[in-house]
């Protein structure tokens, strides 16, 4: 019989990390501009190299904002991201 193996042993750091700043960088997203009148989409989204609007920490950036009309895109996404590190761990 197959031992049980609880996800948290085979979880990396490093995963477990970019999963919570990207639930943190998406209710920023949701909260900033409600709360204070900061874009973090506009100021941290990624904009064309020639534009005014571009800074080179966009980057970056941009990687971590995800659509803050739904939580299904960030959650499928973190899942993908937990999954696919699973599989090649194994």
């Amino acid at each position: 019989m197959n031992e049980y193996r609880p996800i948290n042993r085979n979880f990396p750091p490093v995963i477990k990390n970019l999963i919570i700043i990207n639930l943190l960088c998406w209710l920023a997203s949701i909260a900033l501009p409600r709360a204070f009148g900061f874009d973090v989409v506009e100021n941290f989204g990624l904009h064309y190299w020639g534009s005014e609007a571009f800074k080179p920490y966009q980057l970056v950036t941009y990687m971590f904002l995800h659509d803050t009309s739904s939580f299904s895109h960030l959650l499928f996404n973190m899942f993908i991201t937990l999954l696919v590190t699973m599989i090649y761990r194994w």
